[in-house]
């Protein structure tokens, strides 16, 4: 979802991409797509999650990280780029309700907001 809202929203303060420390699927959640496309018209339904081993992380000056557990496993992993690291501390909504998703969307939408225009 962060990806969708991102590219939809703040494409003039970066270029963005996804990827996560464990994929359950291969394809977005069926409630990311619902949520994204009902409450911002976003078209996430051909998103293949990747994982994030599979990016060269030496070329992003900055990565945004949702959550703790993610957080977390990238220091472990990839201490090296602790200081390219921001938090937004958003919890994954995986395997709970739509209204979970879209609330979780309008949380990522906000603390991205916040993040490109606080500068």
């Amino acid at each position: 979802m962060a990806e969708g809202i991102a590219k939809k929203y703040f494409k003039n303060y970066a270029e963005f991409e996804s990827a996560g420390i464990s994929i359950n699927f291969n394809k977005a959640a069926d409630n990311s797509i619902i949520a994204l496309k009902e409450l911002y018209n976003i078209d996430i339904s051909n998103h293949i999650p990747d994982l994030i081993d599979k990016k060269n992380l030496k070329k992003y000056t900055k990565i945004i990280v949702l959550d703790d557990f993610v957080y977390n496993g990238l220091l472990k992993n990839y201490n090296e780029i602790e200081n390219k690291l921001i938090l937004l501390k958003i919890n994954d909504p995986f395997g709970q309700d739509l209204e979970k998703y879209k609330e979780t969307a309008k949380t990522i939408y906000k603390k991205l907001d916040n993040y490109f225009n606080k500068k």
